[in-house]
Order: C-alpha cells, then sequence, then structure tokens
C-alpha cells in the first residue's frame, strides 16, 4: 500500500522473462536505490523495507531490497523493462 512505514510491494507484469531496472529517486532526482531484477513471466513483486535485516524466504519472483536511507517523504520508482517504462510514486511516513 501507498503509503507505507516499514514495507511496501510493488508488482509489475512481465509478458516474458527478461532483466528488468528497478530504481528509486527523490524528490531532488537523486538516485537512492538502483536493481537490476531477474523478471519471471507473469506477476512480478518487489518488496522494499525500511530495515537492514533480511527476512522469511525469497521466491524468484520476489526481490527484497532493504533501506535505511528512505526517510519519510516522496520517492519516485521506474522500473525499466524491454523498452518500457513504468514510473510511480511512493510515499513513505514516519515509522510508529
Amino acid at each position: 500500500p501507498n503509503p507505507f512505514n516499514t514495507q511496501t510491494e510493488i508488482t509489475f507484469p512481465a509478458p516474458a522473462a527478461g532483466k528488468a531496472d528497478f530504481r528509486v529517486y527523490d524528490m531532488l532526482g537523486r538516485e537512492i536505490i538502483q536493481r537490476t531484477i531477474d523478471a519471471v513471466t507473469g506477476a512480478n513483486k518487489i518488496v522494499v523495507q525500511r530495515s537492514d535485516a533480511a527476512s522469511g524466504s525469497n521466491p524468484m519472483n520476489k526481490i527484497t531490497l532493504f533501506s535505511k536511507s528512505l526517510q519519510p517523504g516522496i520517492y519516485f520508482y521506474k522500473i525499466n523493462y524491454k523498452n518500457k517504462a513504468l514510473t510511480k510514486k511512493m510515499i513513505v511516513t514516519a515509522r510508529p
């Protein structure tokens, strides 16, 4: 869900397996996160967590990114896959 506090899931479809580029930018356009993802055919899920600790299982189409650098604020994420791009807003709230 958006906004999120400690974790959010981003899904995107892929008509075929391939490499996808995932990036997160702050409001000033600075790149905060960059990962290359091995997308699978069908639904792909990216989990963004505000922590450094890994947890749980990680199926092939679920990528978990751990980042303490996501302070409360507005960010934009961009997924590039086979000459197509998806850009959306992501709102991070303060931890309780």
